[in-house]
């Protein structure tokens, strides 16, 4: 059993917060800039506001609750029912083809 994070499942609650906070791209806005960065083995989001005067850079630390379950072994399964609903068509085709050609 493992995490999803878009389209790959990932074995380990650290390894996909890594995938899925590394992948957010800072925030610029006209108020300031948010960016999310790992401390130790703890994300913190950081924030550095200049909309009322004086800055502000503020760090707050983000709590992991999960992401979907996955399951790589599944995953293997469906793609091998996908496969053979592929090949058994094709070579049902292909063998009618050559009882067709050998017999006519």
């Amino acid at each position: 059993m493992g995490y999803a994070v878009g389209s790959r499942c990932l074995d380990s609650l650290a390894d996909a917060a890594q995938l899925y906070f590394s992948a957010v791209p800072p925030q610029l806005t006209d108020g300031g800039y948010q960016a999310f960065q790992l401390v130790g083995d703890q994300w913190h989001v950081n924030t550095y506001s200049t909309g009322s005067g004086d800055p502000v850079l503020s760090s707050s630390v983000l709590a992991v609750h999960g992401f979907p379950a996955c399951d790589n072994g599944q995953a293997l399964q469906d793609g091998l029912a996908l496969g053979w609903l592929t090949v058994a068509p094709m070579l049902a085709v292909i063998g009618l083809l050559y009882l067709r050609k050998t017999f006519l």
